[in-house]
């Protein structure tokens, strides 16, 4: 079922794709490198995946799209680059692999549930890109209950929407 815009994206978006993995063969991402002193997660995390063909891979398994050939088309990825970040991705607990053929091997690509909770960062990062990448024709992201999703961030405690200058950065113990 896709959107009104004809973007693709499944009203569902994760439900279907999310592969629930044991948390003892899940592994966690650590720290950025043995090096890494400041213990920032946004570090670690772009380490772990934060580049292009990384999360367009992971955009593609949330919307959808598992097999591996039809990844290739719609992220444009070389077939190396694709099966290198997939592996990656498998590494580090975002993705999780189910065979669905023997011969050839063939497999289709899940989200496990910390690949499943990118879904706010995919969508903050489509909503930058909406909005200060000029020439995108921005496609609609609709919820199940038909409205059009818009990523607001905002206080857990009272709901008041974050700006950077109501924001602290406190380090931690």
């Amino acid at each position: 079922m896709s959107s009104p815009g004809g973007s693709g994206f499944q009203t569902y978006w994760l439900s279907a794709t999310v592969e629930h993995v044991s948390p003892k063969s899940q592994p966690t991402v650590g720290p950025a490198g043995p090096d890494d002193v400041r213990g920032c997660s946004v570090e670690a995390a772009l380490s772990a995946f934060g580049d292009k063909w990384s999360l367009l891979a992971v955009r593609e398994i949330a919307r959808g799209t598992t097999r591996f050939d039809a990844m290739l088309r719609e992220t444009g990825a070389s077939r190396d680059m694709l099966t290198n970040r997939l592996r990656r991705l498998e590494d580090v607990g975002v993705v999780h692999r189910v065979a669905y053929q023997d011969r050839p091997p063939r497999h289709d690509y899940l989200l496990t549930a910390s690949g499943a909770d990118l879904l706010p960062v995919l969508v903050a990062l489509r909503a930058w890109g909406d909005k200060h990448v000029p020439g995108i024709a921005p496609d609609l992201l609709v919820h199940d209950c038909g409205a059009t999703v818009d990523p607001v961030t905002a206080c857990r405690a009272c709901g008041e929407e974050l700006a950077p200058q109501d924001v602290t950065f406190v380090e931690r113990s």
